[in-house]
């Protein structure tokens, strides 16, 4: 007992001058004593490093687009059609340069084609049920990405039994499959945009680099077209070369190239990849699964799983020679 109130003692005579004593330093070490009021203004520097000095100013996000009417489709594929020339190495865009692009307004054929008219003149076509079929793609997808439904599924499920029946019906997005919430959101309605215009760049980037291949046979020259829109009554009455597999799978890759060449270019404004061409083939690849044999676009090209493979192909290729 005596020993433990000889230690209270002690240390109680120690507190004292333990506590008016300086905090102990290491040889060149000074601790701080308070904490910083100012940033420091320069920095150490690496070589071979540069840092930056100021915040981005290009923070914000970009501005949405208006939303597309279905009414506008025409003349936004042929926007799209000028901007993917726009970008083709400079003989290629000479031979395509102004080409009419023709729309068939037949509601039912979903297809596209490079042709040559009666005087051997080249067009680009569309039906107006592909043009259709693009809008409902891009309209459901974008809202599934935006708002988290399931509206491309819905979609297919109601439309492939419509699509592969023995008459056809038309592709056009069904009144009750569009949740109402996305049919107003402008987030949605943008992105659907975007859609659109990259599956539209996919599919006549195609149609386009059949010409500049020579695969139809009359785009030999760089004599210009008359600009703007023109119609047909019937596509089949126009001169459309064969089925042919190595020239299909060579405007697939140079219609990729000039895809993702334009994609490259047009940023800050969305970025067209292979994206539009693979939502494209998935849609088609659901329909040939589901006995859709008959349908104009899988008559004349090759089956769309495989064409999948191959865009991914070169897309992986693209990105190697543009890193």
């Amino acid at each position: 007992m005596k020993k433990a109130w000889m230690v209270v003692a002690l240390c109680g005579a120690l507190a004292p001058a333990l506590s008016s004593s300086p905090p102990a330093r290491a040889q060149g070490v000074t601790i701080p004593t308070a904490l910083p009021t100012t940033l420091p203004t320069s920095f150490p520097t690496f070589p071979g490093v540069t840092l930056p000095t100021a915040l981005p100013t290009n923070l914000s996000p970009p501005a949405l687009l208006a939303p597309l009417a279905a009414s506008a489709m025409h003349a936004e594929v042929r926007s799209v059609v000028d901007e993917l020339i726009a970008h083709l190495p400079t003989p290629a865009a000479n031979r395509v340069k102004g080409i009419p692009l023709k729309l068939d307004p037949g509601p039912t054929d979903i297809n596209a084609y490079a042709g040559c008219d009666a005087q051997h003149r080249p067009f680009l076509a569309g039906t107006e049920g592909l043009l259709h079929a693009i809008f409902a793609i891009s309209e459901t997808k974008a809202c599934d990405e935006i708002d988290g439904q399931h509206s491309y599924e819905a979609y297919m499920t109601a439309i492939v039994p419509v699509l592969t029946a023995q008459t056809p019906g038309s592709p056009q997005l069904p009144h009750n499959v569009l949740p109402a919430q996305c049919a107003i959101d402008p987030r949605v309605l943008s992105r659907a945009r975007e859609n659109f215009d990259e599956i539209a760049a996919f599919t006549f980037a195609h149609e386009l680099a059949h010409h500049y291949l020579g695969h139809t046979g009359c785009a030999i020259n760089d004599s210009p077209f008359t600009q703007g829109l023109a119609t047909v009554e019937h596509l089949s009455q126009a001169l459309v070369p064969a089925f042919n597999q190595p020239n299909e799978l060579a405007a697939d890759s140079a219609g990729l190239y000039n895809t993702m060449d334009t994609g490259r270019a047009r940023m800050p404004r969305y970025q067209w990849t292979e994206r539009g061409g693979l939502l494209l083939l998935e849609f088609f690849a659901r329909l040939e699964g589901s006995g859709g044999g008959a349908i104009a676009f899988t008559r004349s090209h090759p089956p769309s799983t495989t064409r999948e493979g191959w865009v991914r192909t070169a897309a992986t290729s693209w990105r190697f020679l543009h890193p």
